[in-house]
């Protein structure tokens, strides 16, 4: 069996790596990866700092944090396999110290108290300080420099004789035969044929969809989460804080986006991450999203941090118009998509390229793969009426972090947030069971609707 992979990102190399031993590969991916999720990412190997309320009682939620979950527990041998066979050391950083925002607002502290219930349900995972009430360790977690893993992949694929590597460039198009008996790519350069082919180009999987229609009508659109961080000096101040908290450093997550976070990378600290959801790439960060990381930095780890910018990066997350993955297999062909991953992609490749694997090669398919299919209605993020209620409380959180002095006026802050946001679902003629993800309500807004507007 001969499988192409395009995208050479966390789901793209791992998926190869999995193939690789039953199959011949040929891996397609650009060579610097820019806009890559998986390289400009702090890399948090995540799945309980993040949970929101609600989740677990979710069964689409539920579904992603079982495949996070499932992955986070393979997670240290897979990446001592990993270290073996590159040869590579990977700097890793272990364990999650959750603890409140500055100005905590009643959204933040429901959430907080919503990771605390499961501690009971899950206690190798959540455990309490006892010395501070308003944090939360999560010692399962931890971190890896993407960077580093992404090197040790690569190193391993190109010892494999299995394994073809194609550098391509962001202007290479991939055309399918939609009527050949066997997978037909063309490229600019030639045409190949494979028995199955994994899309797993993140965001940029988008591009071959819109190259495609014959082939891809049926599924839903792609979107770039625009992720801004930035790597700071590793001076005696930022030490401190290493030495104060070991691992992973972050806030709840709020007004759309992960909670701040600051981990170690050689000879720097990682910083993150901004989020905003668009139709096309923006390549260079943006100001606002570097000032309001810089705020963060200086109003939630330390008031007199002391230390200098070394680089900012940006990097794209998958996003789908309903927020969930596009994960399996095209119904009449035999293409496999793994992407729309959004903040999941490293904390789950294991789980997806797994799933991914063993539906080509065994034609098993779990049933992640059926609730996630490429070809699927879109799905609700909750229902209507909390999914109003969850934006606005988001929106109400991000206002205040923008401007604390707003924090002593929370219900008027959130009955605004609560009144705009059902503006936007009035004037969008969203379905009344439909709820939309809060972060997808501004490219609702201003970008795309699939149930028009008035």
């Amino acid at each position: 069996m001969r499988v192409a992979v395009i995208g050479n990102g966390i789901l793209g190399t791992s998926t190869a790596l999995f193939l690789k031993e039953s199959c011949d590969v040929v891996l397609y991916g650009p060579k610097k990866r820019r806009g890559s999720g998986t390289k400009a990412a702090g890399a948090m190997i995540n799945v309980f700092s993040e949970l929101e309320c609600g989740q677990l009682e979710n069964e689409a939620l539920r579904a992603k944090f079982e495949m996070g979950l499932h992955s986070l527990m393979k997670w240290p041998e897979h990446l001592k396999r990993i270290k073996k066979d590159s040869g590579k050391d990977i700097l890793t950083a272990q364990k999650s110290c959750v603890f409140k925002n500055k100005y905590t607002t009643p959204y933040e502290l429901e959430q907080f108290n919503y990771l605390k219930s499961q501690q009971e349900t899950y206690p190798n995972h959540i455990q309490f300080d006892r010395k501070n009430p308003d944090q939360i360790i999560l010692p399962t977690e931890f971190s890896v420099d993407s960077k580093e893993l992404l090197e040790a992949l690569d190193a391993i694929l190109l010892k494999s004789e299995r394994v073809d590597l194609v550098n391509y460039d962001s202007d290479y198009q991939f055309h399918f035969d939609p009527y050949a008996t066997s997978i037909s790519i063309s490229t600019k350069d030639n045409q190949e044929t494979f028995d199955a082919v994994v899309i797993a180009a993140g965001s940029f999987s988008e591009r071959i969809f819109h190259s495609n229609p014959a082939v891809f009508e049926d599924v839903q659109p792609l979107f770039y989460g625009i992720g801004n961080a930035f790597n700071v000096t590793l001076n005696a101040s930022t030490a401190q804080l290493i030495n104060l908290r070991p691992g992973i450093s972050r806030t709840l997550n709020r007004g759309g986006a992960c909670g701040f976070h600051a981990l170690p990378n050689r000879g720097s600290i990682y910083f993150g991450a901004t989020s905003t959801v668009h139709s096309q790439p923006e390549f260079n960060p943006r100001v606002q999203s570097i000032n309001v990381l810089s705020k963060g930095l200086l109003e939630q780890f330390d008031s007199h941090f002391e230390t200098g910018l070394v680089e900012c990066v940006v990097g794209f997350r998958p996003t789908t118009l309903d927020s969930y993955p596009l994960l399996g297999k095209l119904n009449d062909h035999q293409i496999f998509l793994a992407t729309g991953t959004k903040r999941d992609g490293i904390t789950s490749s294991i789980a997806i390229s797994q799933y991914i694997s063993q539906a080509i090669l065994n034609n098993k398919y779990p049933k992640a793969l059926d609730l996630f299919s490429p070809q699927r209605e879109l799905i609700s993020y909750f229902n209507r009426e909390l999914a109003v209620e969850k934006a606005a409380q988001s929106m109400a959180s991000g206002r205040i972090m923008h401007d604390s002095s707003l924090r002593k006026d929370w219900d008027s802050v959130l009955n605004e947030s609560r009144a705009y946001v059902q503006n936007i679902y009035s004037d969008l003629l969203i379905p009344k069971h439909f709820g939309v993800h809060p972060e997808m309500l501004g490219l609702f807004r201003w970008h795309y609707t699939p149930f028009g507007n008035r």
